[in-house]
């Protein structure tokens, strides 16, 4: 899960012997210490996101079996290519990528068939701290981050579950590093041999000042909410794998989550922009889009002779699901485009500089619009920032 010691954890691992690839990702002020992750693997699991019509932190409209479909065959085929070109013939792999979580069935399905022994290593952090770290890095809502957080743990465990694998949180690595890697790879049947300049590098790269939000003091609030009961259930793992009861409560959770997400009914909805020169605080439009709590919302830019840095800016939103440039389109032709490519039952034009008026607005206007008899409404105007956003029905759904 994402802002969830993930990095630490790879640091670790990568500190030991364990080979992240050629193509590591710089660090950045939201991540000080490094990534410790394969920025190419970051890109593949964002370009599948975009194939799939979802993004990193929309995925529960997901379709249950992705992986099963006809498409995989060639993507399989792509990451096959990007692991042996990128990393080591020899030795130990290392991946590390938190959209793994959703992703994995295809993940394991390739290293498997490619001969690897796999085992994997669940990272736990207190959801409260999740997702605070969330909202500071990405502005999201407490809500927004909390369902993010069920449905890639949640997922990350079932996905795992009947293999080699181990949990670990977060707070033992800030406090402990050099007996949880210990314990880590006994856990896993796995042998490291720390020397002493080793140890003193791992004592270096991990530092109290990363963990911010102090997240134990914050476990004793609402311990009854499904999201920490959870974390307790993994918690107690910790080391180890789950129990059948264990197993059986983690479940029950699972069930409730998914029932109360599907009971909500959420309509998929797809919102175009068209960005042409002259297009003026895009950063605005991607930001209230990133931020929309809405759980099942599509984004496409349609880039029609833009300047290279607004192109620049639409390579580096990973919430975007597709963004294609098109020199010489004019803007009908551009939402033409668009109109090809959505998957959502609503579909919106929002133009550069717009937003919506908070996060959670296009949720309370969808929820007002199914007490009106959703299915008997054609169009619809939603009120932003500056104007309206008129929504039409596709023939999607």
């Amino acid at each position: 899960m994402h802002r969830s010691g993930t990095s630490a954890t790879s640091g670790l691992f990568n500190m030991n012997g364990y080979d992240l690839g050629m193509s590591i990702m710089n660090a950045n002020w939201s991540n000080p210490k490094g990534f410790y992750e394969n920025f190419k693997i970051n890109s593949f699991s964002n370009d599948l996101f975009q194939i799939l019509h979802v993004n990193w932190h929309n995925t529960l409209g997901l379709n249950g079996q992705w992986w099963k479909d006809p498409k995989p065959d060639e993507i399989k085929k792509n990451l096959k290519e990007l692991i042996e070109s990128d990393y080591t013939k020899e030795g130990n792999l290392l991946f590390k990528d938190p959209r793994m979580c959703i992703l994995l069935p295809l993940y394991n399905e390739v290293l498997v068939e490619m001969g690897f022994n796999v085992s994997f290593i669940i990272t736990l952090r207190n959801p409260r701290a999740v997702a605070r770290s969330l909202n500071r890095r990405d502005g999201f809502s407490y809500k927004k981050s909390i369902r993010i957080y069920m449905d890639y743990m949640i997922k990350a465990e079932q996905y795992t579950r009947g293999k080699k694998r181990c949990f670990v949180d977060y707070d033992s690595i800030i406090t402990n590093p050099l007996q949880t890697i210990l314990r880590l790879t006994n856990s896993l049947g796995i042998k490291i041999k720390i020397t002493p300049e080793k140890e003193a590098q791992i004592i270096d790269f991990i530092e109290l000042g990363l963990n911010h939000f102090e997240p134990d003091k914050l476990l004793t609030l609402d311990t009854e909410n499904d999201e920490i009961q959870l974390f307790n259930i993994f918690k107690n793992a910790e080391f180890n794998d789950l129990n059948d009861n264990e197993g059986l409560q983690a479940d029950n959770i699972s069930r409730k989550f998914y029932k109360e997400y599907q009971k909500e009914q959420y309509s998929k909805i797809s919102i175009i922009t068209v960005v042409r020169q002259g297009s003026t605080d895009l950063k605005t439009t991607f930001r209230s889009i990133s931020t929309s709590d809405y759980p099942d919302l599509e984004y496409i830019v349609i880039e029609s002779d833009a300047d290279p840095t607004t192109k620049e800016m639409c390579n580096h939103q990973t919430y975007l699901a597709n963004v294609i440039f098109e020199s010489g389109l004019s803007k009908k032709e551009a939402k033409e485009l668009g109109m090809r490519m959505v998957s959502g039952k609503w579909v919106g034009f929002l133009d550069s500089g717009r937003s919506f008026i908070s996060n959670h607005s296009l949720s309370d206007f969808i929820s007002q619009l199914k007490q009106n008899d959703e299915q008997n409404i054609c169009s619809i105007k939603f009120p932003t920032e500056s104007g309206e956003l008129r929504l039409f029905k596709t023939n999607k759904h």
